[in-house]
């Protein structure tokens, strides 16, 4: 089943990397997320069906777990020339996957169901937003 659901995966992305420019993620089974070499076996496994429809890899971006595995198998692949995506980022120790998402919504709302933290509260109140707050940090940080 799980060849199939691969084959019908890269047939959209297949499908999508005609109509779009850029790169097309394809996100990397869950089920894998604790399993660092089942991730890079399934990025591999991808990139073969990938091949066979003409998609190079360049226009691919794989979304691999954010778990501790997860981490390493993005560092690898990356090392290998594999471009990946992780979410639920939150600090350095994930930067080596080519694309990082943060849900600025979902710290705004873990701030908002966070009270007590009179700091937290004080911002809020001011019209300041967490999430954006932590983005801006993140950059300048960066830049040092």
């Amino acid at each position: 089943m799980s060849c199939f659901f691969d084959k019908a995966l890269v047939n959209v992305g297949g499908d999508l990397a005609k109509l779009v420019p850029g790169r097309v993620s394809t996100e990397v089974d869950a089920r894998l997320a604790y399993d660092t070499h089942g991730i890079i076996r399934k990025v591999h496994d991808l990139l073969k069906l990938y091949n066979e429809i003409g998609v190079s890899p360049e226009r691919l971006l794989f979304k691999i777990p954010s778990t501790w595995q997860g981490i390493e198998a993005s560092r690898l692949l990356e090392l290998e020339g594999i471009q990946t995506h992780m979410t639920f980022v939150y600090s350095f120790v994930q930067a080596g996957a080519s694309v990082i998402q943060i849900f600025v919504g979902r710290l705004r709302d873990w701030a908002r169901n966070h009270t007590g933290d009179l700091e937290i509260e004080a911002a809020l109140k001011r019209g300041e937003d967490p999430g954006l707050a932590l983005v801006i940090l993140t950059i300048f940080l960066s830049l040092l």
